[in-house]
């Protein structure tokens, strides 16, 4: 038998691995059994629901079944799924041999080693692509899958974590990655066989900024990495907090309106207010490498929140008519609650907040609220034609019977 293999594994081969490992993490639960029942019989419920609709209440009804009834059990059986199915993989990791036992961690100028139970293991700088604090551990990826955690508990002090974060975010930077997927690049001088680091970019997808939209716009925690947006995407993300605005225009004015494009800096004006904000922000939690994605992350929350609130307002206006009270209610709620997205969308990036709080909250409120709030502008490019109207009030004047007013 040789004592030496050499293989490249293709991104398929990878993730037919991962495919493999998930479905044997799910089927090793202890709870496993238990989650395919509840989902057998929710998924008869709901089977049995959508018929009951489709023969228009002639399949429950005749037993004396509720669909009420039936809707709660399958929502039960939904929710008691998910449950065991998360504290399934929670036991399930807990009670692993891999990581318990003693590590060690060292530095030097190639890269980060570590040293368990079961072995050691070296990855060059080259191979380290991102690294956070969150809930009392220094993580440390080498992509999106792969992480070694640190807890916070091997370092002395606060100090000492904050200089290994620093020291590792600066030798990444300094190393840029050297794999794109699918491949190694390579770049052979002619010296010899010396391996050159080529800069790979890799940019969050449609629906991973979907996903962080929502996960802000909800108060969630969002990893960094998941806004590292390219700049076109940035301007992308910009024009998607027009679109909000412009269809409710367009829905309330109808052909009655015109494209107003000396409004077009009344209707941007957020964008800088975001952007003054998102430097602002960062520079208090002390994250200046973090502006943009903050800055991705508010107009993100802004394009959704407006979406959300303009459809409630336009719905609320054809039910109760233009009432006062109930527009300064919209126009002010999606303001705050933009505040305190972006606060919770930074204080996430940093795992102490501490007093920077009570900062950040400040910030966000003089900063972008308050802006946002004060000013009372255009919002969209589609604007009532009053010009026409007046045409319109004149020719009618024109043709109306002398002696009428």
């Amino acid at each position: 038998m040789r004592d030496l293999y050499s293989y490249s594994l293709s991104p398929d081969q990878f993730a037919a691995a991962v495919k493999r490992h998930s479905r044997r993490v799910i089927g090793r639960m202890h709870t496993a059994g238990l989650v395919q029942v509840l989902n057998g019989i929710a998924l008869g419920l709901l089977a049995a629901l959508a018929g009951e609709a489709l023969t228009d209440g002639q399949l429950l009804a005749p037993a004396g079944i509720p669909v009420w009834a039936t809707a709660a059990v399958a929502a039960t059986c939904i929710a008691l799924s998910l449950f065991a199915r998360h504290h399934g993989l929670y036991l399930l990791v807990r009670r692993g041999t891999f990581m318990p036992g003693e590590w060690k961690l060292g530095v030097d100028e190639d890269g980060l080693w570590t040293q368990g139970p079961h072995g050691e293991a070296f990855a060059r700088w080259s191979g380290w692509r991102h690294v956070e604090e969150r809930d009392g551990l220094v993580l440390l990826y080498n992509d999106d899958i792969h992480v070694l955690p640190v807890p916070f508990e091997t370092f002395d002090t606060t100090e000492e974590r904050h200089a290994f974060v620093d020291h590792v975010k600066a030798q990444i930077a300094a190393h840029p990655e050297t794999r794109t997927p699918g491949k190694v690049v390579k770049a052979v001088s002619q010296a010899g066989a010396r391996e050159e680091a080529l800069p790979v970019a890799f940019a969050p997808t449609f629906t991973s900024l979907v996903s962080a939209a929502a996960r802000i716009v909800a108060m969630r925690p969002v990893v960094q990495s998941q806004l590292a947006v390219t700049w076109v995407q940035l301007v992308g993300i910009m024009f998607a907090t027009l679109l909000p605005p412009l269809a409710f225009a367009a829905a309330n004015i109808g052909d009655q309106g015109y494209l107003a494009w000396q409004l077009l800096p009344a209707v941007v004006f957020h964008v800088p207010v975001i952007f003054v904000a998102a430097i602002m922000v960062a520079h208090f939690i002390g994250r200046s490498q973090s502006v943009v994605p903050i800055l991705a992350g508010a107009l993100l929350a802004w394009a959704v929140i407006d979406l959300l609130c303009l459809a409630a307002w336009l719905a609320v206006m054809q039910g109760e008519g233009h009432d006062p009270a109930v527009s300064v209610a919209f126009y002010y709620v999606p303001v705050l609650w933009l505040a305190f997205a972006v606060m919770r969308l930074a204080l996430s990036f940093t795992p102490s907040p501490g007093p920077r709080l009570g900062w950040v909250l400040v910030t966000c409120l003089l900063f972008l609220a308050l802006p946002l709030g004060a000013i009372h502008r255009e919002r969209s490019l589609w604007s009532f034609d009053y010009s026409r109207k007046a045409d319109e009030m004149r020719r009618e004047a024109h043709t109306a019977p002398s002696g009428t007013s």
